[in-house]
């Protein structure tokens, strides 16, 4: 479990950070919980800072939840929280309130964000627009062409945060001047306190205009249209600068007090700080100047010890045993760890390379793109879509197209091969690596760039496979260093040498078992059982041509399955008939359905004697 959190929450940060002016922080020798609240905009920020703390060693709950900036303050200066995730700076009435209570704040500017009018890609009209006719899209202007008479005779869906959150007032503030009555009553004005379900509805509705933090917009670019502001769009530069007229910082607040007394708190902060800088771009957020973070946690922090802390030694008092009492021995517990299925390992596996890649993609995109994405681009990391490795794939393509050319691919290029689950996760990793070569410099990467868990997915197939049956069967441990450019070409050779040199040469040996040589070979070896009540049976492996509903419990063995792009289809023989089935409807595994041969290359025909047959 701890490892699947960490896939879905983490991304691989850094285990051991330091940061220019902080001192070395190892989250494993920390323990205590931290209670944390405020703005939902730095909310995915934090969290993906509290996987990787915890990750890398340290124990103790931290909870995170979502208020308002106002709300986390009153609660920080009653003493309820221990840190406020704030996408404002802290009023007066607000310092003088936790100063009463001896909290002063420690605020601690950690990145930059901004409000911004959005809407859905399908939104006819709308690139750009005026102080004014933002004023008329979230005001008195009832359909589009009231706005500007040469846009659509269609109502103005108008779609707000809460009318509570940072981000509504900040808008209020820049567009109506603090006068929050008119987008309140406009016509069509529905707020949600949910983002979310914000983001849906606008994505989903054309002539809907919304309102967002820039960093969530971001990480949606490619289902929405973010609107520049009297010609202005709020890029890295403009947002940092202030020119974008709706920018604003996000901050962390503590206090000294409770920095030096709890000083896994303190470590917290500093692994925050240190390591935020590779993630900001990815969450779509603007990097701002650490430096100010960095000296308000060391003024803060400068009555904490200067060396790490060791975990406490307490010595047991000896007893002596009770006369002529039998001592026995007690059993030595055992630590176990938790085994997972080869199948699942595998899957795990392959969602940790698909995040990686994610994560990956995206800050090459901001380096490309900057805020903007290619037109179609999903973004999508929804660890529970079986689509995930395909929509992944898909952006790949997109960032390829528009970076390199629609035509153009580096050589040596795999693209969507159908596979099992970890391969097809191995090649988006590999092409991803490819095309980093190809923009960059062979080995150059942008800071943040996580890279591939196993270096062997740089190489082509046939090293990929070679390398991989003789590790895996136990023949060869590589001594090739994995940190070379020159890793594949060593690799390779050095397996070539292992197999000519140890196996190849030894022709009374046999090589593999009657067992691999199934597994491998495009054969399943054995028969199964249909287990849906729902398996139709089809004359082809396309789906085209109906033979009938297979009866759950009907035995049948596995012949040969489709090898079309992303297919599930198997072809089975039963008594009186030989169809296509999905093989989600047998036991099959995975790895048991793509070890069958290929369909079309068996010269099997179909055919349906039976009484379920149409």
């Amino acid at each position: 479990m701890r490892r699947l959190i960490a896939i879905i929450c983490l991304m691989l940060l850094p285990g051991l950070a330091v940061a220019q002016g902080l001192p070395p922080v190892d989250p494993a020798v920390y323990v205590g919980d931290i209670l944390i609240s405020g703005s939902e905009t730095l909310h995915p920020l934090t969290q993906r800072m509290i996987s990787g703390f915890q990750t890398a060693g340290a124990q103790g709950q931290i909870i995170v939840n979502t208020s308002s900036t106002n709300d986390a303050m009153i609660r920080f200066c009653n003493g309820e929280l221990d840190i406020v995730q704030a996408d404002r700076e802290p009023t007066a009435d607000e310092m003088n309130a936790c100063s009463a209570a001896n909290r002063n704040p420690v605020v601690m500017p950690i990145a930059a964000d901004a409000v911004v009018v959005a809407v859905s890609q399908d939104n006819p009209v709308l690139n750009n627009a005026t102080l004014e006719e933002i004023q008329q899209l979230f005001g008195g202007a009832v359909s589009w062409s009231q706005v500007q008479p040469s846009w659509p005779e269609q109502p103005i869906n108008r779609l707000l945060p809460g009318m509570e959150s940072d981000t509504f007032a900040t808008f209020v503030d820049v567009v109506f001047s603090g006068d929050q009555r008119t987008p309140v009553t406009a016509v069509g004005a529905r707020f949600h306190d949910d983002l979310n379900a914000l983001f849906t509805a606008l994505q989903n509705d054309p002539y809907a205009v919304g309102i967002l933090p820039a960093s969530f917009a971001n990480r949606n670019i490619g289902a929405l249209r973010i609107v520049g502001i009297n010609g202005v769009s709020p890029t890295s530069d403009n947002v940092s600068s202030g020119v974008y007229p709706m920018s604003r910082q996000l901050y962390l607040i503590s206090h000294a007090a409770q920095m030096q007394q709890q000083q896994h708190v303190a470590a917290f902060l500093n692994y925050y700080i240190s390591s935020a800088p590779e993630q900001i771009a990815a969450l779509g957020y603007y990097p701002v100047d650490l430096s100010v973070a960095r000296e308000r946690w060391l003024q803060a922090a400068q009555d904490l010890p200067t060396t790490l802390p060791q975990p406490e030694v307490v010595t047991e008092p000896t007893e002596e045993p009770l006369p002529d009492a039998q001592v026995a021995e007690e059993p030595t517990l055992e630590p176990t760890e938790e085994v997972l299925d080869p199948e699942e390992e595998a899957a795990l596996d392959a969602l940790q390379i698909l995040a990686d890649a994610r994560a990956d993609m995206e800050l090459f995109a901001v380096n490309l793109f900057g805020v903007e994405r290619p037109e179609g681009w999903n973004g999508g990391l929804n660890t529970e879509d079986a689509q995930l490795s395909l929509l992944i794939r898909l952006d790949l393509e997109l960032l390829a197209a528009n970076a390199i050319g629609t035509d153009t691919r580096p050589d040596g290029w795999f693209g969507a091969v159908a596979s099992t689950p970890y391969a097809i996760a191995r090649d988006i990793r590999h092409d991803l690596e490819l095309l980093a070569d190809d923009i960059y410099a062979l080995g150059e990467r942008p800071t943040g760039w996580v890279g591939p868990s196993d270096a062997l997915m740089r190489c082509n197939r046939d090293t990929q496979a070679l390398v991989g049956l003789l590790t895996n069967g136990g023949f060869f441990t590589p001594t090739a260093n994995p940190a070379t450019l020159t890793y594949c070409d060593d690799v390779a050779r050095e397996a070539s040498v292992f197999s000519e040199t140890m196996l190849l040469n030894k022709v009374d040996t046999a090589l593999f078992t009657q067992q691999a040589i199934l597994a491998g070979g495009g054969s399943f070896a054995g028969s199964t059982t249909i287990t849906s009540d729902f398996a139709v049976g089809f004359y082809d492996r396309n789906a085209n041509y109906r033979g009938g509903v297979i009866p759950n419990g009907t035995p049948v063995t596995p012949r040969a399955r489709s090898y079309a792009d992303f297919s599930n289809m198997m072809l089975v023989e039963g008594e009186g008939f030989m169809l296509y089935i999905e093989y989600i409807n047998t036991p099959l595994t995975s790895d048991e359905f793509y070890s069958l041969g290929d369909a079309s290359l068996t010269g099997f025909e179909t055919y349906c004697d039976t009484r379920w047959c149409r």
